[in-house]
C-alpha cells in the first residue's frame, strides 16, 4: 500500500481522499501531503489555526519549511531589521514562524526564508529550532551585518547545500557597538549563488561568493562586472571540482554584449593553480551561445589542466551556429583539444522543441573537427519525448538532469 501512496505523491486530491477512505492510509498520505510547507501573509491564519492550535503534530511530517516573511506587499524588510534593531518585537507571522511552527517541525531537513529580517537573535532562535537542516535557501533578506549569515550556516553543523540570491547587510562587516567574528571560509560541498548582481552597496553577494570554499560551485552571471568577482572567488576555493555558471537574462543587456565583441576575453576565467576543476557546465539558456563560446575559447591549459568533463547548455540551432564566426569555433577546438584530462564534451539542447537539434548538432560537428577526431564528442543520450534517442557520434540532452559526474 505504501507503494501505491508513494506512487500518488503528487496528486494532492487523491492522497487526500486515501486519508480520509482509509486509517490505515492516513500515515503514508500525511507524509507527502505535508512533506513541504511554505507559511506566507496569505495563508498564515490558516496555518496558525491548524499547525500550532488544532493539530501540531502534522508537523512532524513536514520535510521542507518555508517562510515568505512580508506580512504587507508595501514594506520593506530592511525597514522591519532596523524595528528590531530598535527593539521592537518581531512581526507576528514571524515570531509564530520561529517560536510555534519550527521548533514543532522536528523532521525538517530543509529551510527557506524569503523577505526575513535576520539579526543574531532570529538565527539564535533558528538554530535551536531546527537542528537538523542540511540545506539552505535564502532569497531576499537582508540581515544585521555578515557575520550573522555566517552565524547561521555554521550554526546548523549539518549543511551540505546552500541556495542563496538578492541578500543584504545592514552593516556590513563592522555592526557598530560590537566586534563580531567571522570564522574562516564556509566548507560546503555545494554553494549555488543565483540573484547574484546587485547595484545596492549592501548587498552580500560578492563577500559571499569570496567567503565560501564549496565543492560544487553555481554561480548566475548577469553583468561583466560580475566577472572579475567570479574569479577572485574561484581563485579562493582550494575544495572547488564542479563550476556551474548561468549566463541568464543577457538578451535585455545589450551595451554588455557589444562590449565581450568588442574585447572578448573578458570571459575568461581564471581559477586557481595547481587546477582542482573537474566538471565545467556553463548553462546559457536560449539565448546565450555566444557567451558560452567565447568561454570555451578562453579555457586555460593551466588553469583547467585537471577539467575532464564539459557540460554546455544551449539553445541548438545551427543558424546560431553559423552566425559565430569560423575562427572563434576554431578557437574553442583548438583550446579543448589542448586540456590534457578532457574525456566528454558535452552539449544539451534548453528547450523542449527538439526539431532543430539534428540539424545543430551537424553544424557544431563540422566546426570541431580535433574534438572530433579525438572521440571526445561521444558518448551522451538526448531524451526526446522521455525515450533515449541517439544522434550520431556527437548527442544532446534535452535536460540536465544526472548530467554531472
Amino acid at each position: 500500500m505504501d507503494l501505491i501512496i508513494d506512487y500518488l505523491h503528487d496528486d494532492r486530491k487523491t492522497l487526500q481522499s486515501c486519508s480520509v477512505l482509509c486509517r490505515a492510509l492516513v500515515a503514508s498520505a500525511r507524509y507527502h501531503l505535508f512533506e513541504t510547507v511554505v507559511v506566507n501573509r496569505r495563508n498564515f491564519k490558516k496555518a496558525k489555526s491548524i499547525l500550532v492550535r488544532k493539530a501540531p503534530h502534522l508537523l512532524a511530517s513536514v520535510r521542507s519549511l518555508t517562510l515568505e516573511g512580508l506580512n504587507d506587499p508595501q514594506e520593506k524588510t530592511v525597514d522591519r531589521l532596523r524595528d528590531l534593531q530598535d527593539g521592537k518585537d518581531l512581526r507576528p507571522l514571524t515570531h509564530t514562524f520561529i517560536h510555534d511552527i519550527a521548533p514543532r517541525a522536528v523532521n525538517v531537513s530543509h529551510l527557506g526564508m524569503k523577505d526575513v529580517p535576520l539579526n543574531g537573535a532570529v538565527v539564535a532562535a533558528l538554530a535551536a529550532a531546527l537542528p537538523h537542516v542540511h540545506t539552505l535557501t535564502i532569497f531576499d533578506c537582508w540581515f544585521r551585518s555578515n557575520a550573522d549569515f555566517d552565524r547561521l550556516v555554521r550554526s546548523h553543523p549539518l549543511v551540505h547545500t546552500v541556495r542563496v540570491g538578492r541578500l543584504s547587510s545592514l552593516y556590513g562587516m563592522t555592526p557598530p557597538g560590537q566586534e563580531l567574528p567571522i570564522g574562516p571560509p564556509l566548507l560546503l560541498p555545494s554553494l549555488k549563488i543565483s540573484e547574484a548582481y546587485s547595484p545596492s552597496p549592501c548587498t552580500m553577494m560578492p563577500w559571499l561568493a569570496g567567503h565560501a570554499d564549496p565543492e560544487h560551485f553555481t554561480y548566475t552571471l548577469y553583468r561583466v562586472s560580475q566577472i572579475p568577482t567570479l574569479n577572485n572567488s574561484i581563485f579562493a576555493m582550494p575544495a572547488l571540482q564542479h563550476l556551474h555558471l548561468v549566463y541568464y537574462r543577457w538578451r535585455y543587456n545589450a551595451a554588455d554584449l557589444e562590449e565581450v565583441q568588442d574585447a572578448p576575453a573578458m570571459l575568461g576565467l581564471a581559477p586557481r593553480a595547481p587546477a582542482t576543476i573537474t566538471t565545467l557546465t556553463l548553462d546559457g539558456k536560449l539565448e546565450s551561445l555566444l557567451l558560452v563560446v567565447y568561454t570555451l575559447a578562453l579555457l586555460d591549459v593551466h588553469g583547467f589542466a585537471a577539467l575532464r568533463t564539459i557540460n554546455v547548455l544551449v539553445h541548438v540551432v545551427a543558424e546560431d551556429v553559423a552566425n559565430l564566426a569560423p575562427h572563434v569555433w576554431a578557437a574553442v577546438d583548438c583550446a579543448l583539444v589542448a586540456l590534457p584530462a578532457l574525456a566528454a564534451v558535452r552539449f544539451a539542447n534548453t528547450c523542449k522543441d527538439t526539431a532543430h537539434v539534428a540539424a545543430g548538432r551537424r553544424a557544431i560537428v563540422q566546426r570541431l573537427p580535433a574534438l572530433r577526431a579525438r572521440k571526445i564528442l561521444t558518448g551522451l543520450w538526448a531524451l526526446v519525448l522521455g525515450r533515449a534517442v541517439v544522434l550520431g557520434r556527437l548527442v544532446f540532452l534535452r535536460t540536465c538532469r544526472g548530467i554531472e559526474g
